[in-house]
């Protein structure tokens, strides 16, 4: 087996183990199982690794609910975060529940709410979503230190299709607006965003993140996008199909008046 990680490659046998690496290199050491008919049950970077690096672990046998299928159970990483996960009887991704193992309180900061970013999920008859609930970072940190970031109901939302095609995705307020915050865009005051398609099925406008048009090349390339606020991005395109530049417009307004 060949991993690459971080510009690094090594090449590794199953069930090898690789010498201590130097800060900033990443790899892993991987091993089957028959009880998963072969599969990978496990994805561990070795414990040599230094502190600063990134490492993760997924899990495909256990939790509260193993899975024997390919399907991973569970996801730890070196963030002191783990994920669980839940499937329906059609093996779709109904829950994903997080569990911090660190406090807040032990990096020093008065949490006002325990970090979670536990998210949860509906479908219709199709396999489309119909509704999504996410919990994280519903408020930034105070600008003195005194208190840590709020955690919370991030975003709660309910999809409406027509066929395939999204038609709109209502949002319940939550939380507050703050400069940086994830998730959908009209999470923070609530509202609902829309979303047209053309005959190609190649999205044309969408009301949350202020298109208003799109505009493709015979490729089906977005050529042109055309933003409610008069701003516009452009894209050309080589012969062989890969984008060679885009250029960003910006409206501004001098004396009051657009430009």
């Amino acid at each position: 087996m060949k991993m690459i990680f971080g510009g690094h490659c090594k090449k590794m046998s199953q069930g090898s183990t690789l010498p201590a690496l130097s800060s900033g290199e990443v790899s892993a050491d991987f091993y089957s199982s028959a009880l998963s008919g072969g599969l990978i049950v496990d994805t561990t970077l070795i414990e040599q690794i230094k502190p600063t690096t990134y490492t993760e672990k997924v899990l495909y046998a256990a939790g509260d609910n193993p899975r024997y299928d390919g399907t991973a159970s569970a996801h730890v990483s070196t963030l002191n975060g783990r994920y669980d996960y839940t499937y329906d009887c059609h093996d779709r991704l109904i829950k994903a529940d997080y569990t911090k193992v660190l406090q807040l309180k032990e990096r020093g900061l008065n949490p006002v709410s325990m970090e979670d970013f536990s998210t949860s999920y509906s479908y219709n008859a199709v396999g489309a979503p119909l509704t999504l609930k996410r919990q994280g970072v519903i408020a930034p940190a105070s600008e003195d230190g005194s208190t840590g970031v709020q955690y919370g109901l991030m975003d709660d939302l309910s999809y409406q299709w027509d066929g395939m095609l999204l038609v709109s995705v209502s949002a319940q307020a939550c939380g507050s607006e703050f400069y940086g915050r994830t998730g959908y865009s009209l999470s923070g005051r609530g509202g609902t965003g829309s979303y047209k398609w053309n005959s190609a099925g190649l999205l044309n406008a969408d009301s949350a993140r202020g298109i208003r048009k799109t505009y493709y090349n015979e490729s089906g390339q977005p050529e042109s996008i055309e933003f409610t606020d008069g701003g516009h991005l452009d894209y050309t395109y080589s012969s062989s199909g890969a984008r060679t530049a885009g250029l960003a417009h910006h409206p501004c307004k001098i004396n009051g008046q657009q430009s």
